[in-house]
């Protein structure tokens, strides 16, 4: 009723605007707790898209820097002996021969054509260093940087490519056994390192060389099942050079957003390694978002309306959704998370239109039904003494009064007979007067704890 009388709406609204004031102000300060440099939807999504995309390059670059460190000292040594021999990867080659020859189409032809030349080079034993190269060649085209066969789709050729890779790694560690028995005594020095590392020994260090190999492969695999991957997109080349992405930058932070807790989670902790900056600019940016969305007001809402809609804000962010704090909980840490829980308390609190009656049908009689309902004659008095206008003038005030508004709020869902709503009645007669007044506690009807016994009350 105060908002809406020609009375008291000015005071009202003045409470009103600064509460809203309190609130964004609030939520800038959360925002720069954050991060203190903002950036728009495109930028962040694109930046938290290149740590995804580069991931799998970045373990691929590592594993051959580990090759290069273990492998390079034992090739050294073999020189070019002869000891691998690729018999699973023939037997995976014999394998694809027979799967596309039972295939009529042209492409299953070449396929067939092309997998028994491969086949036929493949015979006999290979040097460590030949097979090395074989092998990253393989890998390279795994990750579509290549081609196995030519005149075959580039996904057929990725799952060719990616067989053969695997069964290379399975031929290494056959043909390291070799070395570990009595063929290798013909391949290693006897006096290898004066005498300090013989066959065996290099067996073992080749194996656990391919076993690391193996390892980071098997890694890169397992970031493309990983959430993570729904952010890479697919880069379109032209002319062997990136020219753009099947994902837009937007979509990155769309995906984001549609994602399970537990999968946000697991993004969340791979890119607070990949680019936490990133990251704390994307947790801004949903907060900024929801932010603009409340200031944005509809021309239809008139010109005196506070310059945020706490609704608005709630509902952006997903203050209201359980599902969405859910998602929120695996977002922001437990420190974020609880500025943005002080920040939708905010939103409620200016969000709550008590008294509000937007019809304008009879809200004088609605709030003087109200207050007699409290049977406090120092609160009647509010509605009579000086009449309609100064009544209404003390209310709105008492709306600018953090804790009379919040009295106003816990008395309308108060039974009027109760203890603790007489409590509150008194309370706010005291803020009217202008007197000193503690906060009554109306969980148990008493004062709280930093009042002095029932100075409230009274």
């Amino acid at each position: 009723m105060s908002r809406q009388s020609v009375f008291s709406s000015d005071i009202a609204m003045q409470a009103d605007e600064k509460i809203a004031e309190d609130a964004v102000r609030f939520i800038n300060r959360a925002m720069d707790g954050l991060v203190p440099t903002p950036a728009g939807t495109a930028q962040v999504g694109e930046r938290i898209q290149l740590a995804a995309k580069t991931s799998v390059a970045r373990i691929l670059k590592r594993r051959e820097e580990v090759a290069g460190q273990q492998f390079g000292p034992i090739e050294r040594v073999l020189g070019d002996r002869q000891f691998v021999d690729y018999s699973s990867t023939r037997t995976t080659l014999d394998d694809l021969i027979d799967e596309y020859s039972s295939v009529a189409t042209p492409e299953a032809d070449r396929i067939v054509a092309q997998a028994k030349a491969m086949r036929g080079r493949l015979t006999g034993q290979h040097t460590l260093g030949q097979f090395q190269r074989q092998r990253s060649y393989f890998g390279r085209a795994s990750q579509g940087q290549g081609t196995v066969f030519d005149d075959i789709d580039r996904t057929v050729n990725q799952r060719v490519a990616k067989r053969l890779y695997a069964a290379m790694s399975d031929d290494l560690d056959t043909s390291a056994s070799r070395l570990a028995g009595n063929a290798g005594a013909g391949i290693v020095p006897a006096n290898y390192f004066q005498g300090q590392v013989q066959a065996p020994g290099i067996a073992a260090a080749l194996r656990e060389a391919n076993a690391n190999y193996r390892r980071y492969s098997q890694l890169a695999d397992g970031l493309r099942a990983h959430p993570v991957a729904r952010l890479f997109g697919k880069d379109v080349q032209v002319d062997g050079e990136d020219w753009f992405n099947t994902l837009a930058p937007e979509q990155v932070v769309t995906r984001l957003g549609s994602m399970a807790p537990t999968e946000i989670r697991m993004v969340r902790q791979y890119m607070e390694g990949a680019d936490p900056e990133a990251w704390q600019q994307y947790k801004r940016l949903l907060v900024q978002n929801a932010l603009d969305a409340a200031q944005t007001l509809p021309a239809s809402a008139g010109p005196r309306q506070v310059a945020f809609n706490a609704g608005t804000f709630l509902r952006t962010l997903g203050g209201d959704k359980p599902a969405r704090l859910a998602q929120l909980r695996e977002l922001y840490s437990a420190e974020e998370m609880s500025q943005i829980d002080d920040a939708f308390k905010v939103a409620r609190r200016l969000g709550d239109r008590f008294g509000s009656n937007p019809s304008g049908t009879g809200p004088y009689m609605e709030v003087q039904s109200f207050l007699a309902s409290v049977k406090q004659r120092s609160v009647e008095a509010l509605a009579s003494t000086g009449g309609e206008a100064l009544g209404l003038r003390k209310i709105a005030n008492v709306m600018l009064n953090a804790d009379g508004r919040r009295a106003l709020i816990e008395l309308s869902k108060l039974p009027p007979q109760s203890r603790q709503a007489a409590s509150l009645a008194g309370f706010l007669a005291g803020v009217i007067a202008g007197k000193q007044a503690v906060y009554p506690d109306v969980r148990d009807g008493h004062q709280r704890q930093d009042g002095s016994g029932d100075q409230g009350r009274q």
